[in-house]
């Protein structure tokens, strides 16, 4: 693990604590599920922004936009991953 995805761990870990004492923080949430995306943990960064979206309508052009990111990089780190392992699994 690198020093920048060990920075996004800490935030995760951060705003899990803030969303405990406020569990609805629409502010929290979205920034909690920014720093999964930065952490990689995709499907808690999708269960965040979905929950924004929930809460706070006015933020739903902001978290589409969040989730098209996501979907993108899910997309990138699938086909990297098939280039890198090509011809070293099962073959």
């Amino acid at each position: 693990m690198n020093v920048i995805s060990f920075s996004f761990v800490v935030a995760c870990k951060y705003y899990k604590m803030s969303l405990c004492e406020i569990a609805d923080n629409v502010k929290a949430l979205y920034r909690r599920g920014r720093a999964h995306v930065g952490a990689w943990n995709p499907k808690e960064a999708r269960s965040d922004f979905e929950r924004v979206a929930e809460l706070e309508p006015s933020m739903a052009k902001v978290v589409q936009k969040e989730l098209a990111n996501l979907d993108a990089l899910e997309k990138q780190k699938i086909n990297d991953d098939r280039t890198r392992f090509e011809g070293k699994i099962f073959g």
